[in-house]
């Protein structure tokens, strides 16, 4: 029997109707609820695309990677509908992530007719959501593509909050913090209906959202600037959705970040009292839930380490995300750094607080990266090993792995209060 050979659309086609048939099976009214309710989201993607099949060949060329970045002032309405219904369906490929990359950060002409072309500053961001997203993998994703794509630091403008600028030393020259485009009351409620939006904390996708167009805008008139490029964080978390959700090893991310450890010294904050100090950040989490055995957790660790250490306590003082402090002031010893910051400069505050502590007690979370990446031993707990895989091998195998500076433990397990290190050791 002769093969009969398919076109890229008709194979697309193929792989949506198979695909469409076998979650068909799995709609079994026995089945457990989340699993019903993920078979039941992913039937409605792909019937979308399902729908879309006399768009193929705008689909075939939208999955070569062109048109991506002008969206949507050079697509049809066609072409667009075809687009949002791909990246709805969630295929959108890291081949066309890495295409967007390229084209924000190309070179526009060299020449015109009244001479040279300025370099087009690129806006970056915005990064409105986990610590530990953009100090992992945004910053690392930021630093890989500009090295490679020849990009300098002077074109590169982040923009991020809470006064996160030195994060980005060395990467990006120019630094814009959302608290200077709005209120702090704006930014929570702008930020809370997104995410309920899109039902999560992380954009997937290569289009920025409203939300962020608004702010390229807020930024550009802000900065003076007429012509600008653009990248969305969006495109990273698209690229490495499936390795996350794969729970795969970190080789897969290395060959497109850059892990580095934050340059900048950062001098002492000033605090009630002078000599070593040990920081302590604990909030709670999916993997660290309330609860008796985590309060009584906390006293342990709270009444060793500050029977031969000064503490000092990283609160928030403020509702921004999720994440609700797991602690308070209330033993000897230990000190509530919340008042030495608001929400425009606690990341800068609370960074500098861990840069200068003799090593840092934490949540197992985003925050615990930071500690090492600014050469700060730090041990950091769960209550339950409710995460990724993946984030904590890329952690511990390239934070600095030759020192140790990442410990991770349960609570129960027991407690090694060693005496803190010297911090200029």
């Amino acid at each position: 029997m002769a093969l009969v050979k398919l076109s890229p659309g008709e194979r697309l086609l193929r792989v949506v109707k198979r695909t469409v048939w076998r979650l068909r099976k799995l709609l079994d009214p026995s089945l457990a609820g989340s699993l019903r309710r993920y078979a039941e989201r992913q039937y409605e993607q792909l019937q979308r695309l399902n729908f879309a099949r006399e768009n193929l060949v705008t689909l075939r060329r939208l999955l070569g990677g062109r048109y991506l970045l002008r969206f949507p002032t050079r697509l049809t309405n066609n072409e667009k509908s075809a687009f949002l219904t791909l990246q709805e369906a969630e295929i959108v490929t890291p081949r066309i992530c890495r295409l967007v990359v390229r084209d924000a950060f190309a070179e526009p002409a060299a020449e015109t007719e009244g001479g040279p072309v300025p370099e087009r500053p690129i806006l970056v961001g915005p990064w409105t959501t986990e610590i530990g997203f953009e100090i992992l993998y945004w910053i690392p994703f930021l630093r890989y593509f500009a090295r490679r794509r020849g990009v300098p630091p002077g074109r590169l403008i982040a923009i991020s909050r809470g006064g996160a600028q030195s994060w980005y030393d060395g990467v990006c020259d120019g630094y814009l913090d959302l608290f200077d485009l709005m209120s702090v009351e704006e930014f929570v409620e702008r930020t809370t209906a997104q995410e309920a939006q899109a039902g999560g904390k992380k954009g997937f996708g290569v289009l920025p959202t409203d939300f962020e167009m608004e702010i390229y805008r807020r930024a550009a008139e802000k900065l003076g600037l007429e012509d600008y490029a653009f990248l969305s964080p969006s495109v990273m978390y698209t690229m490495f959705r499936n390795i996350w959700r794969g729970r795969y090893s970190a080789d897969r991310l290395m060959k497109h970040i850059d892990i580095q450890p934050i340059p900048t010294r950062y001098p002492r904050p000033a605090l009630p009292f002078e000599g070593p100090y040990v920081a302590l950040k604990f909030y709670h989490s999916s993997c660290f839930a309330e609860g008796a055995e985590t309060d009584a957790f906390l006293q342990r660790l709270v009444e060793g380490l500050s029977a031969n250490h000064k503490v000092v306590l990283l609160n928030t003082g403020t509702k921004l995300d999720d994440h609700s402090d797991a602690m308070g002031e209330g033993h000897s010893n230990v000190f509530d750094a919340s008042q030495l910051y608001g929400p425009r400069d606690n990341l800068a505050v609370q960074t500098a607080l861990v840069a200068n502590a003799s090593a840092l007690h934490c949540t197992y979370g985003g925050f615990a990266y930071l500690g090492p990446l600014l050469k700060v031993p730090t041990t950091c707990y769960f209550t339950k090993p409710n995460f990724v895989g993946t984030h904590l091998d890329l952690a511990i195998r390239h934070l600095d792995p030759e020192r140790g500076l990442l410990g991770v433990q349960p609570i129960s397990a027991p407690l090694a209060l060693g005496p803190a290190a010297d911090p200029a050791s």
